[in-house]
């Protein structure tokens, strides 16, 4: 049930961790430990869904246990709101940036739409034209690996550019 909810398989996930009282879960103020006194086999497999166990009572959380099965940013912050009801709403503020922390490098990188990526062949010619011209220069990118990423929008102005110097068609 808690994968499911995790993963967006189930809207929903209902426990009872919280209401056992033959455990408690401490949060450390100072590291991102989890410390469970007492026995309860049902926190200890929760807390192994965020935390790698270290000892028999001591969980380390970093970012690998604590992302594990998240695939978008949407997993964690269900796996955050799910963390923040289950083991505890009031955390110190380590924790607090632990999360702000990994949300905000969930979506450090945005998918750019509107370039297109080219792979440049060994064509020395071609390779010193992109360098040198003003025009090409201002209009490309140049990324690694003998590759340039050009905007949708200036496609038509780098391929007109491209065909003065006799490359037609390589751009479409």
């Amino acid at each position: 049930a808690l994968g499911a909810y995790i993963i967006g398989l189930t809207k929903s996930f209902e426990s009872d961790i919280s209401s056992k009282k033959d455990a408690a879960i401490i949060l450390d103020e100072n590291e991102l430990m989890i410390n469970i006194s007492g026995k309860n086999k049902l926190k200890t497999m929760f807390l192994k869904t965020f935390a790698a166990q270290i000892s028999d009572n001591i969980y380390k959380v970093d970012y690998s246990s604590f992302l594990n099965e998240c695939n978008n940013p949407e997993d964690i912050k269900k796996k955050i709101t799910l963390f923040k009801q289950e083991v505890s709403e009031d955390y110190p503020r380590i924790w607090d940036n632990f999360f702000k922390e990994i949300v905000k490098k969930s979506v450090a990188l945005e998918k750019s739409e509107g370039m297109i990526v080219y792979k440049l062949r060994k064509d020395q010619e071609l390779i010193d034209l992109i360098l040198k011209d003003e025009v090409l220069k201002k209009n490309i990118l140049k990324v690694e690996n003998f590759q340039i990423a050009i905007d949708k929008k200036d496609l038509s102005r780098v391929r007109k550019r491209l065909e003065e110097f006799g490359y037609v068609g390589i751009i479409d």
